[in-house]
């Protein structure tokens, strides 16, 4: 929905129907569940509603005529931001997070070097991401 609101683009009614045809199967089979849980399905909702709005926000500042801005830029915009939500809030909601890691560690030096190698791949993904949504389109992630 959030490509409709900020693109204004024009979609045939069909593929409407069939996308909230998909939801409402979903959520009739959800009914049965028996570890179904509101809370948790109002946030996996949410949790991709943020994911579109960042997608198409993105889609829109890589394609903009006025910004004229990259995926390297935008990625040189988007990680420190990132860092300091996500850092903060990992201290807080995981329980002594980097005592364990350090233990680890010490047990394991292959650790030490999993923890080297995910940053550069989270970089690559990530400028993938862009580059993805800059030559086709927010809808294609």
């Amino acid at each position: 929905m959030c490509i409709f609101i900020f693109r204004q683009y024009q979609y045939y009614y069909f593929s409407l129907h069939r996308l909230l045809f998909c939801s409402l199967t979903s959520l009739v089979w959800l009914q049965g569940e028996p570890n179904f849980h509101l809370f948790g399905f109002i946030r996996c909702i949410g949790a991709t509603a943020a994911r579109a709005l960042k997608s198409v926000l993105q889609g829109i500042l890589l394609s903009s005529d006025g910004e004229k801005l990259n995926s390297m830029n935008l990625l040189l915009y988007m990680a420190p931001v990132a860092v300091v939500i996500l850092l903060p809030a990992a201290l807080l909601i995981e329980d002594n997070v980097v005592g364990i890691t350090i233990a680890l560690a010490r047990k394991d030096v292959n650790v030490v070097w999993y923890l080297l190698f995910n940053s550069p791949m989270a970089y690559r993904v990530n400028l993938s991401n862009f580059l993805v949504t800059k030559h086709t389109s927010a809808l294609s992630l």
